[in-house]
């Protein structure tokens, strides 16, 4: 049976709302980094817009997407490791099988 994480509740601050969640206590920080995330990226949509008639709705899904494009890229660069980490074994194997035939 899996072991229950201590859990905790927050409030959020996310730009300008204040967001009550229960959260587990060892992602706490993540939550807060992310809030923070969220709030930096909406204040910045929100001031390279003010002088155009961007409504909140749409300022709001310019920073999902801003993070959606963020969680793409990272996720693009593990698929890049993922694939470099296999040709480094592939490479490793075939070294040592060329050493070990020249020791023959």
């Amino acid at each position: 049976m899996p072991e229950e994480r201590e859990k905790r509740r927050i409030i959020l601050h996310v730009y300008n709302q204040q967001l009550p969640i229960t959260i587990s206590v060892d992602e706490e920080e993540m939550y807060r980094n992310a809030a923070k995330l969220v709030s930096d990226k909406v204040n910045f949509y929100a001031n390279a817009s003010k002088h155009s008639k961007v409504n909140d709705q749409m300022m709001l899904y310019m920073v999902l997407v801003d993070i959606a494009m963020m969680y793409q890229r990272e996720h693009a660069k593990s698929d890049d490791l993922k694939d470099m980490g296999e040709i480094l074994v592939r490479l490793t194997s075939e070294i040592e099988d060329a050493l070990k035939n020249e020791e023959k």
